[in-house]
């Protein structure tokens, strides 16, 4: 019998690095955090200086307050104008309670310079709800997709 509860004891030891490890992958991205709003529109973005380059299966969560329900993500390239919906990535999403939205690039983003969120009715040609409410971002952190799978 000891033999078995040794090697379950490795197997939850393995099991409880494996997931810290996973843990210790995120880090932080860091930069300057604004808003901006007009009629009708809210967003908050992180300027990132220098700009980042970001891989397919890249993982991001984003940290948001203010009371929006609804909201647009996007990583606005380069030589994109801020005005124009550019990057938008997924689409519409839910506020889940705990307020991270949380994400998976499907496709490689390179040279982006502002990673924003946005909120109130509208945003470009979106309709995002009558009494949706604004967003602020308080944290963002990235996991980057390793070469060759997890």
């Amino acid at each position: 019998m000891r033999p078995r509860v040794s090697a379950l004891v490795v197997a939850l030891s393995l099991a409880c690095l494996a997931a810290a490890a996973r843990a210790a992958d995120w880090v932080e991205l860091t930069g300057e955090i604004s808003s901006d709003s007009g009629a009708g529109w809210q967003s908050a973005r992180l300027d990132l200086s220098p700009q980042e380059d970001f891989a397919t299966g890249d993982q991001f969560q984003i940290k948001l307050g203010g009371d929006a329900t609804v909201v647009l993500v996007r990583l606005l390239p380069k030589h994109a104008s801020a005005g124009k919906k550019v990057g938008v990535v997924g689409g519409k999403r839910e506020v889940p309670e705990d307020r991270v939205i949380r994400f998976q690039l499907e496709g490689a983003r390179r040279q982006v310079k502002q990673i924003s969120v946005h909120a109130g009715k509208k945003a470009w040609d979106e309709e995002l709800g009558p009494d949706n409410g604004t967003v602020t971002i308080e944290w963002m952190r990235l996991n980057r997709a390793r070469e060759g799978g997890p």
